[in-house]
């Protein structure tokens, strides 16, 4: 008997850095599709009404840490995957550096899902981009598309978009997660509480 495709999953990935440089970071947010709307809801009202777009290199690291825990309170009984991914280990140019590090962040982050909601395998991704001069390139595209037949887990993303996070809140909570290895990096706080207390991973 055939398997049965799970549900839409929802993939979104912001960037921290520049591809190519040795603080280049990815962090993803990992969600079921229908409970998209109930994350982003909760993100954007925990935000106390500061308005505007949240980019975590303008924010102090508490605040965006206290966004992330309130989020993870919020919503404790909502399976959600935030991963901080490293992709400075990637070589190649700048545009092959951040597609690997793409394949990798979703490669591990839909494994973590699939383990948390007991899905052996997670099919039917949908992986949503920050929109920047890479990810609408070509040649980027040819990048995703063979990665879809040939990457292991990356054959269950289905359809990639490109789209501006000011509309998109997981995004935006994709840039605090893909800054978060900073916070630690500075001392502000270690990798095991950043898990506990904030629900992100790193890599």
């Amino acid at each position: 008997m055939a398997r049965r495709l799970n549900k839409k999953i929802l993939v979104f990935i912001d960037e921290s850095g520049t591809a190519g440089d040795p603080d280049f970071m990815l962090g993803a947010v990992v969600v079921a599709s229908r409970h998209a709307g109930m994350v982003g809801s909760a993100f954007i009202g925990l935000r106390n009404g500061s308005g505007g777009e949240a980019h975590a290199a303008e924010m102090k690291g508490e605040t965006c840490r206290r966004l992330l825990r309130e989020t993870r309170g919020a919503l404790s009984d909502v399976p959600v995957v935030t991963l901080n991914v490293s992709a400075s280990h990637h070589t190649g140019g700048r545009d092959e550096i951040y597609a690997r590090g793409i394949v990798e962040a979703v490669k591990v982050a839909t494994l973590r899902y699939g383990r948390i909601t007991g899905l052996q395998s997670v099919g039917n991704v949908e992986l949503i981009l920050d929109r920047n001069g890479i990810n609408e390139t070509d040649a980027f595209r040819a990048r995703m598309v063979s990665a879809q037949k040939t990457e292991g887990r990356f054959r269950g993303v289905s359809h990639i978009a490109a789209l501006d996070s000011a509309a998109a809140p997981l995004l935006q909570m994709a840039d605090l997660v893909a800054y978060a290895r900073r916070w630690r990096d500075a001392g502000e706080i270690d990798a095991r509480r950043l898990d506990l207390e904030c629900g992100v991973s790193l890599l």
